[in-house]
C-alpha cells in the first residue's frame, strides 16, 4: 500500500503578506467593504479576504484591477526595493610577452 502524502502548509512569502496589508489598509482609508472591492475586480468578497491575509496570492491581472478600484498604483503596494551595493571586479592588467 502506498502511503498518502501530506504536504505543510507554508507560511507566506513577506512581500505577499505585507501587499495583502497594503491592500486592507488602503481600501479602509476610502471606506471601501470587501464586498464592493470584490465586485469591482470580479471576485468573491471571500477572495479579498483571502488576498488581505496573504493566504491567496495576488495575480498581476488581479493586482492591476485591484489597484484601478483603489485609485493607487501597483507601487503604492509593494515595500521599498533596497538596492544591493554591487562589488566593483577589480582589472587585471594583461601582460603581453613579447616574441621574440
Amino acid at each position: 500500500m502506498k502511503k498518502k502524502v501530506i504536504k505543510k502548509a507554508t507560511k507566506p512569502h513577506p512581500v505577499d503578506v505585507y501587499v495583502g496589508k497594503r491592500i486592507k489598509e488602503i481600501r479602509r482609508s476610502k471606506g471601501m467593504r470587501q464586498r464592493e472591492l470584490g465586485k469591482a475586480t470580479g471576485v468573491r468578497f471571500q477572495q479579498i479576504q483571502k488576498y488581505e491575509d496573504a493566504l491567496n496570492r495576488v495575480s498581476a491581472s488581479r493586482l492591476h484591477l485591484i489597484c484601478e478600484a483603489l485609485d493607487v498604483t501597483v507601487a503604492e503596494l509593494f515595500p521599498e526595493v533596497k538596492k544591493k551595493k554591487k562589488k566593483k571586479k577589480r582589472l587585471r592588467r594583461r601582460t603581453s610577452a613579447k616574441k621574440s
